[in-house]
């Protein structure tokens, strides 16, 4: 066993997953889980009537209880020849590595491809690919200049660009990696413009109030408005 704080293996283009070394390791796994039905309650139900969690410490006992089961289930697996070595751990183990201070999510970044523009190094968008990608060193660096975040790995193939736009939120640029997720972000984007139309709405209401109740001086004759309102001792 290694003791690694994260191992990176370089996959094939996309829709290429027969070729995929991860999924062809991850095949046997995927296999001996062919017909196994884990409960969600094992330790009691956490959830309601509508499937909401209403027990956290429940639900952290019920997930430990199923990871136990899969550790059985892969502990008698055997790949090539070699024994697999499951269990469940409760605790996370502490990194030995500065990992997270470069990887802050646990990914690496996306290939990006970057040009000159006017204003400097920036990202190239779809439609104009005139740029080169850049290597892992410079990508970190260039993090803010991502297009979309976060940004996926397929951004520049052609054959998928029509599908990631369908799971890029118009208003943010932010993309999800399911339409439901793209969906239940939009409401946030709804109930925002609600509430600023409400607002808008409050002021314009406040304004026009305050300008029946004589708040604000409508002026319709400059001229006589700047005519003095005191006489003098003259009697003008």
């Amino acid at each position: 066993m290694l003791d690694l704080d994260a191992m990176f293996v370089c996959t094939n283009a996309p829709h290429q997953s027969a070729r995929n070394p991860v999924e062809r390791r991850m095949a046997p796994l995927s296999r001996d889980l062919c017909g196994l039905i884990i409960p969600h309650d094992v330790c009691g139900t956490h959830l309601d009537a509508r499937g909401r969690t209403i027990d956290k410490v429940l639900e952290k006992t019920n997930f430990e209880a199923a990871g136990r089961i899969l550790a059985e289930v892969w502990d008698r697996t055997v790949i090539d020849g070699f024994e697999v070595i499951a269990q469940m751990n409760r605790a996370a183990v502490p990194m030995i590595s500065r990992l997270r201070l470069y990887l802050e999510d646990g990914f690496l970044p996306a290939p990006v491809m970057f040009r000159h523009g006017l204003y400097g190094l920036e990202a190239c968008s779809q439609e104009n690919m005139d740029g080169r990608f850049l290597d892992i060193s410079q990508r970190l660096q260039n993090a803010a200049l991502v297009p979309v975040k976060p940004c996926p790995n397929d951004y520049y193939c052609p054959s998928v660009i029509p599908e990631l736009q369908k799971l890029i939120c118009p208003v943010c640029k932010k993309y999800f990696f399911r339409k439901a997720s793209l969906t239940k972000h939009g409401k946030i984007h709804k109930n925002l413009a609600t509430i600023f139309e409400l607002a808008e709405e409050e002021i314009e209401t406040e304004v026009v109030s305050s300008i029946d109740e004589g708040a604000v001086q409508i002026i319709e004759d400059m001229e006589a408005w700047m005519q003095p309102i005191y006489e003098d001792d003259t009697g003008n």
